[in-house]
């Protein structure tokens, strides 16, 4: 799952941060159970927070409000 998202990220341009933790990337595949549509979309989700919000890291929690975000639970 790392390895995907790495690369993904490397496609698109990206360099060093922003980067996902252990338990971020861990959240992503509980959720998205390896299918790389909800990886991506949950990815750019987080991305997209981690960038209003000036972060240069996508955790757990953001990871989680995303994923409610998607599931229609809460607007972001």
């Amino acid at each position: 799952m790392s390895h995907y998202i790495q690369h993904r990220l490397a496609v698109a341009g990206a360099r060093g941060a922003p980067y996902f933790t252990a338990p971020a990337i861990w959240r992503i595949h509980s959720y998205s159970q390896g299918i790389p549509r909800l990886i991506n979309t949950v990815c750019d989700k987080c991305l997209l927070a981690g960038y209003v919000q000036q972060r240069d890291r996508v955790d757990h929690r953001m990871v989680g409000i995303a994923i409610r975000e998607l599931e229609g639970r809460i607007d972001i």
